[in-house]
């Protein structure tokens, strides 16, 4: 890749705003999200096809986001460009469109927004809770979490022996990545402490680490 391709890589959002967060059930249609990263994103991704580093992020508020999937990619904007194409062009996408999507207004279903003056595969993502000096390595971090994520998920499924199912089936999809995000949860919770979070400590020499409430949510102390 030449300098000045390389000077022309900036950071792209690609946003799936699925519908208004369920206060009842915030987390009752997380679900979607799998079904968006295996079914639409998965061959995708895993082919990196000049879209690396890429970082997931999900997310539901009662707020004029509500509930959104957002993936995040380095990448020259042809090949942006071309990955956007291949989402729209992908028969997930339309199942996603017909079925699942009803983003709050007025964003729309699903956008990709450019970032041109970031030209580096690192970026801020801290929203200003942590260092600077984390920029860098979180990034990196991020992008291998993300994609340990993906890799669990298509873990969990051929852990199944279910195909999966017809895109034009909307009941059954749901069944099927509910199933899934439920077998992918009980792994986490009774199992992820050992390669995730154990081994990160590890590297960092069994330092100590403060936690405060916000890095609680979602995790049970158990003795």
């Amino acid at each position: 890749m030449s300098t000045h391709e390389l000077d022309n890589r900036c950071w792209h959002d690609y946003y799936f705003w699925i519908g208004p967060h369920d206060q009842a059930q915030p987390d009752h249609c997380f679900w979607i999200d799998l079904f968006i990263l295996d079914y639409i994103l998965g061959d995708l991704l895993r082919q990196d096809a000049g879209t690396a580093p890429w970082i997931i992020h999900r997310r539901t508020k009662p707020d004029d986001k509500g509930h959104e999937f957002k993936l995040s990619c380095f990448a020259l904007p042809e090949k942006a460009k071309a990955l956007e194409d291949s989402i729209r062009s992908h028969p997930g996408f339309e199942a996603y469109l017909r079925f699942f999507a009803s983003p709050v207004p007025p964003n729309p279903p699903f956008q990709r927004l450019k970032h041109e003056s970031e030209h580096v595969p690192w970026r801020d993502f801290s929203g200003g809770r942590w260092p600077k000096e984390f920029n860098r390595p979180y990034s990196h971090y991020a992008y291998g979490f993300s994609r340990a994520y993906l890799e669990l998920i298509a873990e969990v499924i051929d852990g199944l022996g279910q195909p999966r199912p017809d895109p034009n089936d909307p009941q059954s999809l749901a069944t099927f990545y509910a199933q899934v995000r439920r077998k992918a949860d009980d792994l986490w919770t009774s199992q992820g402490y050992e390669p995730f979070l154990h081994q990160v400590g590890a590297v960092f020499g069994y330092a100590w680490i403060e936690v405060r409430p916000r890095g609680l949510k979602g995790m049970q102390l158990i003795l």
